[in-house]
């Protein structure tokens, strides 16, 4: 059971990265955006939680909503104040995203300190057993509403007019553009989507994991690591990419490597690019 319970511990640190990973993979597969802001974008709604719920009081399903809606708002602002970026080099973007990263994070440093803080629930200490597994009732809550999350998003892109359109710049921006989709609105709801995602993430899992400045940093790498993995624009091969890194670092952790999971993403990583350049899910394309 020993085994099972890592796994599914596993599953949950892989959700969180999952969740940042599909933002990563639709900015990166839709709008040609490289964000290394994004996992500085889901630490900012980590402090929104503990503002809203542990400092305002606001019940903790609706902190969560409200903290989605605000990040999917800043991703709107964002999108719009981002269009010369959208015409630049990747390495443009990286540096400019670097630079917005560094700045997050010192903002938050300076308006509540380094020290990590906690944002306990009323799901986090309550347990359930079933089958002689133990887990915390906020873990169970992650399973659900991020299998529901990412059906939905599988929907929204497959089964709307948005949705398609979307992915019809993913696959072909100049033929899309001459079909008369506007690539500027598709780039606000990619912006709008991929921060809602980092908020849910944040709102989800902070409540099992300490808040600090510096989690964004980590988290980005992971997530930039799941979507290299899965593929490039492949939004189901990063997020099962995803998972697949929270269940080794778990396991990695319970067997006593714990001072190693962090090189675990990037060896992985690694690997795929040798010997599988176009990701796991991803498909090789001849010159």
């Amino acid at each position: 059971m020993f085994f099972v319970e890592q796994i599914l511990n596993g599953v949950t640190l892989g959700s969180f990265y999952g969740l940042v990973a599909l933002g990563l993979a639709l900015m990166l597969g839709v709008a040609r955006f490289v964000n290394l802001a994004h996992g500085e974008v889901m630490m900012v709604g980590a402090y929104l939680l503990l503002v809203l719920f542990k400092g305002r009081g606001i019940p903790y399903a609706a902190a969560v909503a409200s903290v989605v809606v605000l990040l999917a708002l800043a991703g709107v602002l964002v999108a719009l104040a981002s269009r010369p970026l959208l015409q630049r080099s990747w390495r443009t973007q990286l540096v400019a995203t670097l630079a917005v990263a560094v700045i997050l994070e010192a903002s938050v440093i300076t308006a509540y300190g380094a020290v990590p803080r906690v944002v306990p629930t009323q799901y986090t200490g309550a347990i359930v057993s079933a089958a002689g597994l133990t887990l915390s009732v906020q873990r169970v809550l992650v399973f659900v509403v991020v299998a529901v999350a990412f059906t939905a998003l599988q929907l929204f892109l497959g089964r709307t007019k948005s949705g398609k359109a979307m992915r019809a710049v993913a696959q072909n921006r100049e033929l899309a553009l001459a079909l008369g989709i506007n690539s500027q609105h598709v780039a606000v709801l990619t912006f709008a989507l991929a921060f809602a995602l980092a908020g849910l993430a944040a709102g989800l899992l902070s409540p099992l994991y300490s808040v600090y400045p510096a989690m964004g940093t980590a988290v980005t790498f992971k997530a930039l690591a799941a979507v290299v993995m899965g593929g490039f624009g492949q939004v189901v091969g990063a997020f099962a990419a995803a998972l697949l890194l929270g269940v080794v670092e778990s396991v990695a952790g319970g067997f006593g490597l714990a001072a190693y999971q962090d090189a675990f993403a990037f060896v992985m990583m690694i690997g795929v690019l040798i010997f599988r350049p176009q990701g796991l899910f991803g498909i090789r394309v001849r010159a």
